[in-house]
């Protein structure tokens, strides 16, 4: 009975932690964030509400692989994701880039493909992981039955 009580208690009386984050310019103009208010002029700041994707938003994947797009997962700091960014531009092959920081659903895309490192790139039925112009080559030619 008295679990019941404190259980009750703690819901009735607890509230959500929010952050609040506020923003102030300082004297040079530069304009700060943080979580606690430097002084009078800093005013909280009011955050716009994210979009959330669902599994739905795989559907632009599926046409560009539909397309004969190269379909490329990376993020801003791989130097190999760089290399085959600027080779698929640099030969104008198609290809769409989906950087698994940000968003969310592609990174949950990436990582029901089972890699754990990046770059990847998609081609119709294959998969390839790390970049080199062979590997390209190997990722895009035709397949080869014996």
């Amino acid at each position: 009975m008295q679990k019941k009580i404190f259980l009750s208690l703690c819901i009735v009386f607890s509230s959500p932690a929010f952050p609040e984050i506020f923003k102030w310019t300082d004297a040079q103009g530069k304009v700060h964030y943080s979580d606690k208010p430097l002084d009078n002029s800093a005013k909280p700041v009011v955050l716009k509400n994210v979009p959330i994707y669902s599994d739905a938003d795989y559907s632009y994947i599926s046409k560009a692989l539909a397309e004969n797009k190269i379909v490329l997962f990376s993020t801003d700091w791989c130097t190999y994701c760089d290399q085959a960014r600027r080779h698929l531009t640099e030969y104008r092959i198609p290809f769409i880039e989906l950087n698994v920081q940000n968003p969310s659903f592609a990174k949950r895309y990436y990582d029901s493909l089972g890699f754990t490192g990046v770059p990847v790139m998609l081609y119709a039925d294959r998969k390839a992981q790390g970049f080199s112009s062979g590997i390209l080559l190997d990722l895009m030619s035709p397949r080869k039955y014996y």
